[in-house]
């Protein structure tokens, strides 16, 4: 199959006008300039890699909760309308008995149903409950506990080994937890964390590479500062307290 008269954006440049040929479901060649060959002209639309969404729980009416076949499908299927073409499924905050049960039909998901003309999953993400409560955002108090290697071996195994990121807060744990996700090919994902500079920079070292919600916490310090500031133009410019 031929796709041309489009721009491609390649890994070092962005071809302005070109064509690239598929070959059972892989591109073989991508060409820059006009071809006589057949095939559908795209008329200068944009060819792009897909974008690779680590960390998503749902849409179109649907979310990970839900832990139906039918529900992880259809968000397969609607997503890959945005250019979304690989993705984690995200499990939030749960019950050891919640969690066990999404990971059941997940693993009969992936083994079965992660295929055709939809995006692609290529694992799960967990999103606590190895967080801290201090920073524990919607999730549910009563649910977070510290990272624990036994619970998560048993999550692994209901996964059929299909979970691919913890998102965990490293101050409640002494480096053992990272230690077990680094070498079960897990990425560790700093997140949800009263951790400190020198705490993560250990981790840092250790080969930890990733942090969930980086900018959430510099955002609330900037909207509090910015409140202060508007609060502070009210007072002067028109007596208001």
């Amino acid at each position: 199959m031929i796709l041309k008269n489009a721009k491609i954006v390649c890994e070092d440049q962005v071809i302005t006008n070109g064509w690239l040929e598929i070959k059972d479901n892989k591109i073989i060649s991508v060409n820059a300039g006009q071809t006589t060959e057949p095939g559908y002209d795209l008329q200068q639309a944009i060819i792009m890699p897909g974008f690779i969404d680590g960390h998503v729980h749902g849409g179109y009416g649907e979310d990970t909760e839900k832990g139906t076949i039918g529900s992880f499908q259809k968000f397969a299927q609607e997503v890959a309308q945005e250019g979304i073409t690989k993705y984690c499924q995200t499990i939030i905050t749960g019950s050891d008995e919640t969690i066990t049960s999404i990971l059941t039909v997940y693993q009969d998901y992936m083994a079965n149903y992660n295929k055709g003309p939809q995006a692609r999953q290529i694992g799960a993400h967990l999103e606590g409950p190895f967080i801290s409560k201090t920073f524990k955002g919607a999730h549910d108090q009563t649910l977070l506990q510290a990272p624990n290697i036994e619970l998560l071996k048993k999550w692994i195994a209901v996964s059929n080994d299909n979970i691919r990121i913890v998102t965990y807060a490293p101050e409640e744990e002494e480096g053992s937890f990272t230690k077990f996700l680094l070498e079960h090919n897990i990425l560790p994902s700093i997140g949800h964390s009263n951790a400190t500079f020198d705490l993560v920079a250990e981790r840092v070292k250790m080969g930890v590479k990733h942090v969930t919600h980086l900018y959430n916490r510099l955002l609330a310090l900037l909207v509090k500062k910015l409140q202060i500031f508007v609060k502070k133009i009210l007072i002067e410019k028109y007596n208001f307290n």
